[in-house]
């Protein structure tokens, strides 16, 4: 059990991380990991957000990073070539300014990239917004990403008699999308990664994932075990929702189906020393979620294959908290280990 006293200080711009960068760890060796992260409006604090968000993907170490709402192509630019071992991919055409983008590592071979469902007809239910499919190689095998984000907002109720209900909208992309992959990428390592801006714990009349629930011979939702941490720990905790998905086609059920893949948020708050409030000012009001997949199993080192992750906070009376300052406050990972932490402004 480690209980050692924690106060780290690291200055970035004009933001105070809590912890060092160091333990924040997603990548590991001979692991293939994706990382789907709304940056929401990039860069929202102009040079900070460039740098915070630099530091913390260098800290990540993740293999592709798929990215929503990039409002500054020229500042996503900087980035990616502030990455010396990325390559920044951004959506070939000009449609709406949320643009979607990729940084993928130069270990990993892009093999082509382009949208997708892309024609006038489809553009209404993807707010302007298609689909970006990228091909890549690693390790030997081909993987399909689909990077989305779809239309925000609506009532949570699906009413598929107005074709401007937002559900509705949602519901005709995401059928979309089904009928692309089963058509063309049938038999394909796929990946539909992304800002859903839905739930997939909806109640069948409401829920816009349905043709994909009910095909579950063919298609997860690999990120669902997320809907049991804690509240904050999901992707939009200020509503709370958990709205970042990952949906892995069969292909790739036997490789995270086994105890070395796992699919988590990345609990970005814990590093700023104010908490959520502090990462939402400087990056953005999602957290981003990681799928990691072990393709070649056989050299797996035990140590590296599951970093510890908070599954919740308590104080000294023993009651659930949310990460502050000033205050000592116990850290309860999901490998059960225990750590002490007290965080000074």
């Amino acid at each position: 059990m480690k209980k050692n006293l924690t106060i780290l200080f690291l200055f970035v711009s004009s933001f105070i991380f809590s912890q060092s960068l160091s333990d924040l760890v997603f990548g590991g060796e001979g692991s293939f990991e994706v990382v789907t992260w709304n940056l929401q409006f990039f860069p929202k604090n102009n040079q900070t957000t460039i740098d915070s968000t630099k530091l913390s993907m260098l800290a990540l170490n993740a293999d592709v990073y798929a990215l929503q709402e990039i409002n500054d192509v020229d500042a996503f630019q900087d980035l990616a070539n502030s990455l010396e071992d990325y390559m920044g991919y951004i959506i070939p055409n000009n449609y709406n300014n949320l643009k979607l983008a990729y940084l993928v590592h130069k270990d990993v071979e892009v093999i082509s990239h382009n949208s997708i469902l892309n024609s006038n007809q489809y553009s209404y239910n993807f707010a302007g917004r298609p689909p970006y499919l990228i091909e890549l190689s690693f390790s030997g095998l081909t993987f399909y990403i689909i990077n989305i984000h779809l239309k925000c907002c609506g009532d949570g109720i699906l009413d598929e008699l107005d074709s401007e209900d937002q559900e509705t909208r949602r519901k005709a992309a995401i059928n979309a999308i089904k009928y692309y992959i089963d058509n063309n990428l049938s038999d394909k390592n796929v990946l539909v990664v992304g800002d859903y801006n839905d739930l997939i714990e909806d109640d069948i009349s409401n829920n816009v994932f349905q043709s994909f629930l009910d095909d579950s011979d063919n298609y997860l939702f690999a990120d669902t075990p997320i809907l049991d941490f804690p509240t904050y720990l999901w992707s939009y905790p200020t509503w709370p929702s958990h709205l970042d998905h990952i949906l892995i086609t069969n292909e790739l059920f036997d490789e995270f189906n086994n105890a070395y893949n796992y699919v988590t948020t990345i609990n970005m708050a814990q590093y700023f020393s104010n908490g959520f409030e502090g990462y939402d000012n400087c990056i953005s009001d999602h957290l981003p979620v990681g799928i990691r997949l072990w393709p070649i199993t056989s050299n797996i080192d035990d140590k590296k294959i599951k970093p510890k992750h908070i599954k919740e906070i308590i104080n000294i009376e023993g009651k659930n908290v949310k990460p502050s300052s000033n205050q000592l406050q116990f850290l309860i990972y999901d490998n059960g280990s225990v750590e002490k932490k007290i965080t000074l402004d």
